[in-house]
Parts: C-alpha cells; structure tokens; sequence
C-alpha cells in the first residue's frame, strides 16, 4: 500500500534565532528538536522530509517550496507562541484559502482537528483550538489568502502547530525539557497516524469487519428502536446473513444507517428499492441498460432514470450489502453455494478495506474504497454509529417483538382496500339479484293468469 508523504518544517534557525524565552529558550533549536524526535516516530507509517535538519537558514517562501517539489501530501510546520507572559496553550493554523483556492481546506481541518486533541491531551495545555487567518488588507495583492506562506504557498493541506507559548515562564520551562519536546513529538505522530489511519505494523485499535458480532441482536434492536424503530426488523437480516461470510452485522447495519440517513433515505436511492448501501448509486441515474456484472438478474434489476440498483426483497438487498462489504473486507471467493446479488462485487479491489476505517478512498492507505473522496467516511461510521450501538445496553426485560416489516403493512392495506371493493361489488351483486328475483316472480303471476 502506498504511504503518505509527511513534509516536517521546524520553524526558523540559522540567522533567524530572534524568538526566545525569558530564561534562555530559543524557538529555533526548541523546534528542531521536537522535529528530530518527530521523524523516527513516524518512519514505520510514512515517508517523510525535513526542511531543516539542522540550524541552517532557510527562507520563508522556501519550506512550502521543498516540501511541493519533494510531493508531500501534507506540510507540517512547528513552532512555540509569543505573547504576553499570561498568554498559554496549544494551537493549530491550518490551510483555508492559498494559492491553489480552498481544495485544501477540509483534510487540513480534519487532520488538525485530531493533532490538536492528541496535543492537549499528551501535554495539558489549554486548548487554544484549530484556526486560520486571511489577509484582510484590501490593498494587498493576497488579499483574502492565507496569511502564512508557509500555508498559502503549500501545494497540499497545511500546518503550523504552536507548541506552547515561550513568552509564558511556566510553559518556557517545560519546553526547555527534553520529556516535555518528546510528548510533543509523540503527540503530533500519534495524531497523524490517527488522522490518517495507519499504525505501522500495530493495526490493534483499528475496526475489523470480518469477525464475530460484537453486540447482541437485543443491542442492536434497542439502539435501532431509538434511532429508527419502523426498521428494527433489519437487525434480524443481518444477523442472520452475516454469518455465512464471516462478517459482523453490527458493522455492516451502521454502514446502510450511515448510507441511508438512519433509513430516512434522503438521498437518490428510495426504500422501494431495498438498496441499503447505496449500491451502484453514483449520482448518474441509469438508462435501463446497466450491467449486472453477473448479479442474478432475477433479484437484481437496474430501470431507466432510476439511481442504484433495484433488488427484489429486503434479504435480497441485506445479502447484496453483505456481499459487496465482503468484496472489500477480503479477497477470497463467495461462500459455497452463494448466488451473486451485488452488481458491483466484481469492480471491487479486493480485500482493499479489511477495515471499517478504510472503506472511504480518502482514509484508505491503498488509496481506494467505498466511498469517493471518503473523506472521514469510516471513521464516521466507528465513531457516530458503531461505538454507539456498542454502548447501548439491551433492555432487561424480555425483548418486544421488532415492528412489522413495513412493506407487509402495505400489503395489509393493499389487501384490505381489495375486500372492501370486494364487499361492495358483492353488494352490488345481491342487489341486482334480488331485482331479478323481483322480475321472475312478476313474469310467474303474469303467466298464471293464461
């Protein structure tokens, strides 16, 4: 799989040493040692280039300049603050609006969103947040860019992180300290490869989707009831599929609730369908002739101006989920016996996502997946859906019965609409009887009277 490319710039050095500390710290070895401390720790998961290796000059516009020309995915840039004495914590610029316009505002934020975390938490700094600052005077040529070139200038998502403030004496004092510089370098490694998903060889705190189910069908019926209790009834499907493939069906029930907007289906796909995942809905409705690849054309069908794919019943559509998760999750063949339901099983790099948090492109180090760009599309699944059904606490009396399956109350109704028309045609029926009945008898008496 292919790595990331990590571009570390500590702040100044060289002729540039002016920023210094009450008691003696100077920015620019202070920096350069959280970098050197930064690099190794980052070796087993990226690749990575400094801009400065030691206390050489090197200008401003050249640091976003050698990490462009080196192609690195993201530019990290350190620094320690100055302000007044009472000024304290840790902060985070990061791209909004540079050269290239705002392609890479969102990742910035995102990647610094979780450096930040791992900063306050590692160091017990105030957390001072993420930012960023614009040129705001008219006058100038960049105006309403990025304020640092270091970030405007960047060809990638951009970072400065301000690793404390050296005009404060408590926290001059501890970046003087060679245990305090590692925790910022430990928590600035331990972010990076959080944010992108990548632990070297120590995949243990990322999510499997092959396994065991982890809750309990009670878990997942009482999470759902609260979330959407007119669909209880898919927690049964997949958990009853699952098995068959290995795979665990608390994962793949947060997925279609991800995909579905807790089945709101707000979306392109309509519940009509019974496409829970989104199957081959890729925002271009299909003119009738899309290929099944396949996929069972008696329970798979693709109509004219309709988006994704159509599936014949609700377990049709559970086992096609299932089947497209499993493409992803592994590489090895259907089970025995196992007719192909997903039209899309087969443009599938397969085993690419054994992972929940691979399965969006963005996070995926293979750089493919689910989703296009996937941007936080995994984690969002772990983090808004998973962890919270994994939390939830079946009920402790016994389990109510799941609702009805909607569609057989449509089918209720249906049927009940057909008596009542049946009644009234009956009606009908007997009424125009009797007027026979009427009829024969006039003609009887008639006849008697010859």
């Amino acid at each position: 799989m292919s790595r990331k490319k990590i571009a570390i710039d500590p702040g100044h050095g060289g002729e540039d040493r002016a920023n210094r500390g009450p008691t003696g710290y100077v920015e620019a070895d202070g920096v350069l040692d959280i970098a050197l401390r930064l690099k190794p720790l980052l070796l087993d998961a990226f690749d990575v280039y400094l801009t400065r290796e030691s206390d050489v000059t090197v200008a401003l516009n050249d640091r976003p300049a050698k990490a462009n020309n080196w192609g690195a995915d993201l530019l990290v840039s350190i620094h320690t603050n100055a302000a007044s004495p009472e000024a304290q914590g840790v902060e985070i610029w990061h791209s909004k609006n540079g050269e290239w316009g705002t392609v890479f505002q969102a990742e910035a934020k995102r990647v610094a969103l979780i450096v930040q975390e791992e900063l306050v938490r590692a160091t017990g700094l105030k957390d001072r947040g993420v930012k960023t600052r614009l040129v705001d005077r008219r006058d100038s040529p960049i105006y309403g860019l990025d304020y640092y070139a270091v970030i405007r200038r960047a060809k990638c998502p951009a970072l400065i992180i301000e690793a404390g403030f050296h005009t404060n004496p408590v926290e001059e004092a501890k970046l003087k300290t060679a245990d305090f510089r590692q925790k910022v370098a430990e928590a600035i490694a331990a972010g990076l490869k959080k944010a992108y998903q990548v632990k070297g060889d120590d995949e243990s705190n990322l999510t499997p989707i092959k396994g065991e189910a982890q809750a309990t069908r009670e878990q997942a019926r009482a999470w759902l009831q609260q979330k959407a209790p007119d669909w209880v009834f898919l927690v049964d499907l997949y958990w009853d599929i699952a098995p068959a493939y290995g795979l665990r069906p608390e994962v793949a029930l947060c997925q279609a609730c991800k995909e579905t907007g807790l089945f709101r289906f707000g979306g392109l796909v309509q519940p009509w369908q019974n496409n829970f995942c989104g199957l081959a809905a890729t925002g271009q409705a299909s003119d009738g002739n899309t290929p099944l690849y396949g996929a069972d054309p008696n329970r798979v069908r693709f109509e004219k101006n309709v988006h994704g794919a159509i599936f014949i019943d609700r377990p049709t559509g559970v086992e096609a989920h299932l089947q497209h998760l499993f493409a992803y999750a592994t590489d090895e063949p259907l089970p025995a016996g196992k007719v192909l339901l997903s039209p899309r099983f087969k443009l599938v790099k397969r085993g690419s996502a054994p992972f929940v948090e691979y399965l969006g492109a963005a996070e995926n180090p293979a750089g493919v997946g689910w989703a296009y760009p996937g941007v936080d599309y995994g984690q969002s699944i772990v983090r808004d859906y998973l962890t919270l059904l994994l939390r939830t606490s079946p009920p402790l009396s016994p389990p109510v019965a799941p609702p009805p399956d909607p569609s057989r109350g449509e089918t209720i109704r249906e049927l009940e609409s057909r008596v009542s028309l049946l009644q009234q045609e009956l009606t009908q029926v007997k009424d125009e009887l009797a007027k026979y009945r009427q009829a024969v008898g006039a003609i009887q008496e008639i006849v008697k009277e010859f």
